[in-house]
């Protein structure tokens, strides 16, 4: 089987690495750029896989060829950019990783399978955790491919927005109004890689990479 496998992510990279040894039977070609991407799809796959890829596929080339995407949350909850950051500021803690076909219309796929993902921790952790959870998914359906199920998404409640670097604010409002876990939750989810958290001041910008926290009991009770 030939797989081209589109991601540039360091999980997503980490994945391949061990997929390449459990997969022995698997030609994987990786793209790690639309360019390389736009180069190695004029050959002809089994599989395309998405996994850590931000770069939207020409309709063309996906209603042709069997593409699959890795996306880090419970489909059809949290469809969109950003999914991990979104579920964390939302204060998730338990969500999955999806497995699905992908389609014309951007995370609305039929689901082949989905696994747990514990997003409590910083991003280093939580990466570790998508990493294992895509081996297992892509490892298992390459195995079941073409004899795999798949089943239509419905509608889900929440579809998140791209986060861009200036929603890393960290405004005067949310200082006032947060509570101590929603701002730890924010700072985390926006370590390194990712646009820091930070505060504007008269001067400039102070970035924060790492917090911890700790809760007034007496506080929290009135």
């Amino acid at each position: 089987m030939k797989v081209l496998y589109c991601g540039y992510r360091n999980w997503s990279i980490k994945s391949l690495m061990v997929l390449k040894g459990l997969c022995g039977n698997t030609e994987f070609t990786i793209a790690k750029t639309k360019k390389e991407f736009d180069i190695l799809s004029k050959t002809k796959h089994d599989v395309t896989l998405l996994v850590g890829w931000s770069h939207i596929l020409p309709s063309e080339y996906v209603e042709n060829n069997f593409t699959a995407v890795i996306h880090p949350s419970d489909l059809p909850e949290y469809a969109g950019g950003s999914p991990i950051q979104n579920q964390i500021i939302d204060g998730l803690v338990e969500s999955k990783v999806t497995l699905f076909k992908a389609t014309s219309k951007l995370d609305e796929g039929p689901i082949i399978d989905k696994r747990h993902l514990d997003l409590s921790g910083n991003l280093t952790a939580i990466f570790n955790r998508l990493s294992f959870a895509t081996i297992e998914l892509i490892k298992n359906f390459l195995e079941k491919f073409p004899n795999h199920s798949e089943i239509p998404q419905k509608s889900g409640k929440i579809t998140c927005q791209r986060r861009t670097p200036e929603m890393s604010e960290i405004t005067i409002e949310e200082l006032e109004n947060c509570t101590v876990k929603e701002l730890y939750n924010k700072i985390r989810c926006l370590a390194d890689p990712y646009p820091n958290a930070f505060i504007k001041t008269k001067d400039g910008k102070l970035y924060i990479t790492g917090a911890k926290y700790e809760e007034d009991d007496n506080l929290s009770t009135r």
